[in-house]
């Protein structure tokens, strides 16, 4: 009997998020649609993954369209990198009639599961005078590492990831960043601009505002050089 049960949720849960799939791709443009001809069924197969794990207690009397399209949420955020299609609450609320406060908060409730930095330990991180912006960058990627609240095994791995792509990343860089700014300022806008790029979702909240109080530097300047780096296709 459970495992009819469990077919019949299966079934259920497929059904419904290739439907939610299905009305928020209708209300995207061409270039959009075109973009994801190819990964519909990951996204899809991802979300219904990811609502198969939750627990009765967590979907009781919530709307099933309500948790597909949080998941689905969930979903276009790790494959955003990859697609290079963001899906936001407007649209979602467009194609759905679901409040955008609905869907948010879902998703917060049963699929956020990104870690916080505490403020507080968000100290200038030390550099060596004459070091590289590669000398830097496990420095800074170690004190958001120590800042972490609750930090889990998962959330270790995509940090050490991001720390190993930034110092790929840094070797690419171009003099003019190297002239520019100094080392510290270079270092985590370099790691930012890692975050922005890796594949899949981010697993700790980290913004410019948390880069600046490791580089003793504003937000804005930070956003200056990484939109440098961007510029020279990094």
């Amino acid at each position: 009997m459970a495992s009819v049960s469990t077919k019949l949720e299966t079934i259920t849960t497929t059904s419904t998020v290739s439907e939610v799939m299905n009305l928020i791709v209708e209300k995207m443009n061409d270039p959009e649609r075109e973009k994801l001809s190819h990964w519909m069924k990951p996204i899809e197969e991802y979300a219904e993954k990811i609502i198969r794990n939750l627990t009765p207690v967590q979907l009781k009397r919530r709307k099933m369209d309500v948790v597909a399209a949080a998941a689905l949420y969930d979903a276009f955020l790790e494959f955003e990198s990859r697609t290079s299609v963001g899906l936001g609450l407007p649209l979602m609320h467009e194609a759905l009639g679901r409040s955008q406060c609905n869907i948010n908060t879902t998703w917060k409730k049963l699929f956020d599961n990104r870690g916080s930095l505490r403020g507080e330990e968000l100290d200038v991180v030390y550099v060596e005078k004459d070091g590289s912006i590669a000398d830097a960058i496990p420095n800074v990627v170690q004190a958001l590492t120590n800042a972490v609240d609750g930090i889990t095994p998962v959330m270790k791995m995509w940090l050490e990831n991001i720390r190993i792509e930034a110092v790929e990343l840094s070797r690419l860089v171009s003099p003019d960043i190297k002239k520019n700014y100094d080392t510290l300022t270079a270092a985590v806008a370099i790691i930012y601009a890692t975050i922005q790029r890796h594949h899949g979702k981010m697993q700790v909240r980290i913004a410019q505002r948390d880069l600046s109080l490791l580089s003793a530097t504003s937000p804005a300047l930070i956003s200056k050089c990484w939109i440098e780096l961007l510029e020279n296709h990094l």
